[in-house]
């Protein structure tokens, strides 16, 4: 069977990552730069509707759309360990941003200033590390022999459970209460 990533894991690995590059954006840039690097007004007025609906797109993208595309390409094809693809992830979204995405949404190639490509390279290096570190390796799929049915454990963990007793609808077991799961 194909390895698979942990997809919970991906995407909260993509909410973290968001958090740490947009506090980077609103709250380390001002120190360094001198300014903000204000993508989601830049997003908002873009799409014409202002800096909420820009910073909502930017979490959005940040945490759903970029750890789904992370999990359906990028765990695969980048070598090496979890961080190492997690940084070669955050290149590929640094090299985007900065030759598609800002130009697409009105900023100048990169930011238009070396500093600020470089402050978005490093933001954009923490988020895909915080990224592969927290989503981690591909795994193997749990395998499920025929006639098991999983069960919870008291610990949380899914195991399966043999039954032999009658069925409702040929497929789901009818537990005796002895025989339920005891939490």
């Amino acid at each position: 069977m194909k390895r698979r990533p942990h997809l919970g894991k991906t995407i909260l690995g993509g909410v973290v990552g968001t958090l740490f590059i947009t506090l980077g954006m609103y709250w380390v840039a001002p120190i360094v730069l001198g300014h903000e690097m204000d993508m989601a007004t830049l997003i908002g007025e873009r799409i014409g509707a202002g800096q909420t609906s820009g910073m909502i797109l930017h979490i959005l993208a940040g945490s759903l759309v970029f750890p789904l595309f992370y999990a359906m390409v990028a765990i695969r094809i980048f070598p090496g360990a979890p961080l190492t693809k997690g940084v070669l992830w955050g290149v590929s979204l640094w090299l985007f941003s900065g030759l598609i995405a800002t130009p697409f949404f009105g900023g100048a190639l990169f930011g238009g200033a070396i500093a600020v490509a470089l402050f978005s390279l490093a933001g954009h290096l923490i988020y895909g590390a915080v990224q592969g570190a927290i989503a981690g390796p591909l795994r193997e799929p749990r395998e499920r022999p025929a006639g098991h049915t999983p069960s919870a454990t008291p610990d949380g963990a899914t195991t399966p459970m043999k039954h032999a007793g009658p069925t409702v609808g040929g497929t789901q077991p009818i537990l005796n209460r002895d025989e339920r799961p005891k939490a």
